[in-house]
């Protein structure tokens, strides 16, 4: 099934669980996509979600969480935890680098540092 994150083809009240990880910072509007998930959630549905912010960013995002209407039940940065994985597999991180960036772009996708947030939201 294929939708946009702010019109999911989804009925209302039929979901049980929503994962979404690492592209919501590319949606239009977070506010909108947030409201999707409300609305497609069954009572007492999950929302996991994780993906990555500028810490200017967090602020907002935590706005349109609360205005949403989810209820936040454990907010963790696991920016460490992603870091020490990329780590571990950093020799076909660095080939898949290599073989899909042009070298001007490579060391920044190689060494930025980025800020990534995991929230487990209640419907």
């Amino acid at each position: 099934m294929q939708g946009y994150a702010e019109l999911l083809p989804v009925a209302n009240a039929s979901t049980d669980v929503i994962i979404n990880v690492e592209y919501s910072h590319c949606y239009p509007s977070m506010t909108n996509f947030l409201k999707e998930v409300s609305r497609i959630l069954r009572p007492n549905g999950y929302f996991a979600f994780c993906d990555l912010r500028r810490s200017l960013g967090i602020k907002s995002l935590d706005t349109a969480i609360t205005k949403s209407g989810l209820d936040l039940i454990k907010q963790q940065e696991i920016t460490l935890q992603v870091l020490n994985a990329l780590k571990q597999i950093s020799e076909t991180r660095d080939t898949q680098i290599t073989s899909v960036f042009p070298i001007l772009f490579r060391p920044a996708i190689r060494d930025s540092p980025r800020l990534k947030i995991l929230l487990f939201i209640k419907c």
